[in-house]
């Protein structure tokens, strides 16, 4: 496995990104950068980087592949903005500790779950 920040630099900018996501399975944070796919998914996508007309097109496969970047849990990425969860819960810090376990509370009030559209990051919430 290998993040996409370490993706040819035009493709790494159209998935990868600063922001902090927070896991819906493992429940932990990591940034956009830190998301996670497969070495074939990888070595592809390197391949093909540099001859994409579209490399928008070539970063929604890549993320439809995507993991959490935790290897322990390593799911297809399904992850909230840390942003949103902060708005919910209220007491979370602005910066999340790395391997900290974030638990969202059961009375927490419902937020509206979009698409993730992946013209540019992960930066919308929901699956991939």
């Amino acid at each position: 496995m290998k993040p996409v920040k370490d993706l040819p630099e035009g493709l790494s900018r159209r998935v990868g990104g600063t922001r902090y996501l927070w896991c819906e399975e493992c429940h932990r944070t990591f940034t956009e950068d830190d998301v996670v796919v497969d070495d074939a998914t990888f070595d592809k996508a390197t391949m093909y980087a540099g001859g994409s007309p579209n490399l928008d097109r070539l970063g929604e496969a890549v993320m439809m592949r995507a993991r959490c970047a935790y290897p322990d849990c390593n799911v297809p990425l399904r992850t909230r903005l840390w942003s949103t969860m902060r708005a919910r819960v209220g007491d979370l810090p602005e910066v999340p500790e790395a391997g900290v376990r974030y638990e969202e509370p059961e009375d927490a009030p419902e937020a509206a779950v979009a698409e993730t559209g992946q013209t540019g990051s992960v930066a919308s919430e929901g699956s991939c």
